[in-house]
């Protein structure tokens, strides 16, 4: 909820990622209300999960629980590389 309002407020993130079990806000509820409201529609945003079960629509992937760091920033650094 706190990560929606800060993205409300103009916060402009590279990459979002997002825990499927959160405990006011679904990681599905979250690219929901991301995507429905229009907001950083072309940041991609990653969802943490030791299910991987269904595509969340919205979403960019998954990153399986419990988290690889070399793959978090494998994806961040691909990211930054594109930016530039």
């Amino acid at each position: 909820v706190e990560a929606l309002q800060r993205i409300s407020d103009g916060l402009d993130p590279l990459v979002i990622f997002v825990d499927m079990n959160m405990p006011k806000l679904t990681g599905r509820e979250f690219v929901t209300k991301i995507r429905d409201e229009g907001l950083l529609p072309d940041r991609p945003i990653y969802i943490f999960s030791a299910n991987m079960g269904e595509r969340v629509i919205g979403s960019s992937g998954w990153v399986k629980k419990p988290v690889d760091m070399d793959q978090i920033l494998g994806i961040i650094n691909a990211l930054a590389d594109n930016e530039n």
